[in-house]
């Protein structure tokens, strides 16, 4: 007979004119036997134990703890009342008292299986979790054994649980949609007001808390008086503001929000620390209350709270190919007054025999931040201000105490740049006074990058959804603007080694328009085409086949054919492999030119163990990329790329605005260079929330919020308010990645040519293969790649070397030109 609740331990039994059972408590912690159960995987360094504090009924909660490590904790118990099978969902009461956010996975069941769902702490917060019981039709319900908790690994875990209930249909609480939202009610939801008693116990808690984070800040900011007075002033001042608005706060909103800028000012006080540090060898004006760095175009330079991790110096040298950009970051770090008015400039670069970098491609551009709300992934450490859009600003910059601007110097050099040494210098001023400058020395290889992505690639920038971009116009101007930009979005997308394409632009019955024709055209007579989409495919009818019959046709006049390709079935299962096959089967027969038919439908066999035979390219994603039935597909003639979309995250590499820029690169570069896909896809680039365009700098307007729950996902570029397109930090790292992957393909193609000829040159192939062996050194496997930029520009100048010790004089493997099926690499 099961026991239920009594009404001194649960207050939601009502008395009304029928029948309504409690709330079934499972585990109220209020007696010692329901802490015998409990078992870790680490026991030395867990705990669960009973506390006097949160607790939500009765006096007392059940306090979990452990100390950091590498692995997730694990907090184990046995369930000791298994039968569940009156109930529909679960409720757990947690608090957490600290400064993080912690992120727990429950599990519940027995030896066969069980589910799981996954619970969001809020730092200094009270939820109620309330869970549908999802239990497969394998799991008797009459014997659940166990409930499995699981914390973060690499953080301390401390919170605490209570009220473990059982709830029958019908029970409440139930979720209730606000008056005019259109949704259904869930089953699976968070209560995150605090009310009656909890209010106020957390009320206390936060009070008492602020208090003592107060007094100790106030003890720490005292200390910095003498080696930084401006900084503990305004540190001291900024304290005083903080403690007032928490005086007046009357939500509990309003009082995390106060904790969480208590926080953070810790965080500054150690910023003016790491500024006034770098003093010691800094060769600027010392006295203008601010530190000049630099850092590498593969760091991100944390605008607000974070550590700058500036380097200082008195010179940057760079290499590069003809063809080629590169790039380095130079910042303003205050730490005893505001700097003023900054400006950074950069000379003319000048080489062999007078030789000058085009100031055309190189300069200086403002980096910009946007405020990411959430976290991509739970092992990210901040949210906040991040950088990303790049604008081109003329007019000084104001840096507050406690940020850090950066400015990034892009250099170039043409093709066919007179190989050497260009030197020059980067200056930066405060109200027209130079407050620092460094000696630039940009090495010019003796080779050319291609004017294309190195590999085929598909990546959407226009869609159906462009005309909605009203930086650009609105329905009334919209197409005479973009008619007069066009071309210059088409040669700004080619910098980057991207083309105006769209993988999910939809064919229609006669007509041609779907595609923009003179682009093509354009970035075909410059010898930049690489791809071009005639359309989604969808469907196994002929008049389906017959859709891209316009496409098809002008394709031919214009001579691309070898440039062209469809895209469909886009993530399909197994169920959809028989339409996927008849489609491309009617579609070869009606257009033998066209090489390739790609989908990303999940076939991880490649055709071998499906029906799609007809099928030419399979795109699976990172994480299921397999290389050795990759290669064996190619031996059968089938083309087998990679993509990476919102899925998946770390450790594999991705291009979100909270992840490092250094992913980026290694993704479209080592990456590629050593699974050797033939292609690589990307969903889209402009996928855009802030259409109207970025409107204030450096703290942007542009949301980085994309696809649900990512931040930056489909959004390589940004649109400021006057229809300029703007690269990212993160486009920035891609095209420089592809770079790195053109000097492997290069060194690659050399050797090649070599241990083909009469007389191969053995010492050399030998420095030529170690060279393109670094990469494994550097890329263990997809989850695991250097973190360390210097790594990076160590294995560029590595393969930059082996190329122009060749005895191969060709450095352009491309010069035939290229086609959707790429050049020969694999």
């Amino acid at each position: 007979m099961k026991l239920r609740s009594l009404l001194t331990l649960t207050p939601l039994i009502l008395v009304t004119a029928g029948p309504i059972r409690a709330e079934y408590v499972l585990y109220d912690f209020e007696d010692a036997w329901q802490f015998e159960d409990w078992e870790y995987n680490q026991p030395e360094v867990q705990v669960v134990e009973a506390s006097d504090q949160f607790s939500v009924s009765g006096e007392t909660s059940a306090r979990f703890y452990s100390e950091a490590m590498p692995v997730e904790p694990v907090f184990s118990s046995r369930v000791w009342d298994n039968d569940w099978g009156d109930y529909d969902r679960i409720a757990l009461d947690f608090t957490n008292p600290t400064a993080e956010e912690q992120r727990l996975k429950v599990w519940a069941g027995n030896e066969v299986t069980g589910f799981a769902f996954e619970v969001t702490l809020p730092a200094w917060s009270h939820i109620r979790k309330v869970a549908e019981l999802k239990f497969s039709k394998a799991v008797s319900t009459h014997n659940i054994n166990a409930i499995v908790i699981t914390g973060p690994a690499n953080q301390e875990n401390l919170f605490y649980l209570d009220n473990v209930t059982l709830l029958e249909e019908g029970q409440e609480p139930l979720d209730k949609p606000a008056e005019g939202e259109d949704r259904k009610p869930k089953k699976t939801f968070v209560i995150e007001e605090e009310t009656g008693s909890m209010a106020e116990t957390m009320a206390a808690f936060r009070k008492d808390y602020v208090e003592d984070q107060a007094s100790s800040l106030r003890n720490e900011f005292e200390g910095m008086s003498e080696e930084l007075p401006e900084a503990s002033e305004y540190l001291e001042g900024r304290l005083e503001e903080l403690m007032a608005e928490y005086d007046v706060s009357e939500t509990p909103e309003e009082q995390k929000a106060v904790l969480l800028q208590l926080k953070r000012l810790a965080m500054i006080a150690d910023r003016f620390v790491e500024a006034k540090g770098y003093l010691a060898d800094y060769s600027g004006d010392a006295d203008a209350g601010f530190v000049v760095g630099l850092a590498d175009s593969m760091v991100k330079v944390m605008p607000k709270d974070l550590p700058a991790n500036l380097t200082i110096d008195d010179e940057v040298s760079i290499s590069l190919a003809g063809g080629e950009k590169e790039a380095f970051q130079v910042a303003v770090m205050p730490y005893a007054n505001p700097a003023e008015k900054i400006t950074v400039s950069l000379s003319e670069l000048r080489g062999p025999d007078g030789e000058v970098l085009s100031a055309d491609m190189t300069g200086v551009e403002l980096v910009t931040f946007t405020e990411t709300t959430y976290k991509t992934e739970p092992n990210i450490d901040y949210i906040g201000w991040w950088p990303d859009a790049l604008m081109d600003v003329e007019e000084p910059i104001d840096v507050a105490m406690g940020d850090v601007q950066t400015w990034w110097v892009r250099l170039a050099a043409p093709r066919d740049q007179k190989a050497g040494v260009y030197t020059g210098k980067v200056s930066v001023a405060s109200d027209g006074k130079e407050v620092a400058s460094y000696d630039l020395n940009v090495t010019v290889r003796g080779f050319n990058v291609p004017k294309h992505a190195p590999i085929p690639t598909a990546l959407t920038f226009m869609d159906r959804n462009w005309n909605k971009v009203t930086a650009i116009g609105d329905e009334d101007n919209f197409e005479e603007n973009w008619e007069k930009i066009k071309y210059d979005y088409a040669d700004f997308l080619a910098e980057y080694m991207i083309n105006m394409d769209s993988i999910y632009r939809t064919p229609k019955m006669g007509r041609i328009d779907t595609i923009d024709w003179d682009i093509v055209e354009y970035l075909h007579e410059k010898g930049e085409l690489v791809n071009v989409c005639l359309g989604y495919y969808w469907g196994t009818k002929d008049e389906t086949v017959e859709l891209f019959r316009p496409h098809y046709e002008k394709a031919k006049e214009l001579g691309v054919l070898d440039h062209v390709y469809i895209y469909g079935y886009d993530e399909r299962g197994s169920n959809e492999y028989p339409n996927i096959e008849k489609f491309s089967k009617k579609f070869r027969e009606a257009y033998p030119e066209i090489d390739l038919i790609l989908t990303t439908s999940q076939d991880h066999s490649y055709g071998f163990d499906s029906p799609m035979k007809s099928l030419i390219g399979w795109c699976p994603i990172i994480s299921r990329y397999n290389p050795t039935l990759a290669e064996k597909a190619r031996e059968e003639g089938r083309q087998v790329w990679l993509y990476t979309c919102v899925w998946p995250p770390h450790p594999y590499p991705n291009i979100f605005t909270d992840y490092p820029s250094i992913d980026n690169r290694i993704l479209s570069g080592m990456m590629l260079a050593k699974y050797k896909p033939d292609g690589y896809l990307y969903y889209h680039t402009t996928w855009w929330r802030t259409p109207g365009g970025i409107d204030t700098y450096p703290y942007t307007n542009w949301s980085p919020e994309t696809f649900p729950g990512a931040n930056g996902d489909g959004a390589y570029f940004a649109i400021d308010s006057d229809a300029n397109l703007l690269p990212t930090v993160r486009v920035e790292n891609y095209r420089d990645g592809l770079e790195d992957l053109s000097y492997y393909m290069i060194l690659q193609n050399q050797v090649k040519i070599n241990e083909a000829s009469d007389n191969p040159d053995e010492e050399w192939l030998e420095q030529a293969r170690e060279a393109l062996d670094a990469t494994n050194t550097y890329v263990e496997s997809r989850i695991d790649w250097t973190k360390d930029p210097q790594e990076v520009r160590q294995y560029r100048d590595q393969l930059a070397e082996a190329i122009e010790a060749s005895p191969v004089t060709d450095t352009d493997p491309w010069k035939e030109g290229m086609g959707v099926l790429g050049i020969d690499w694999n």
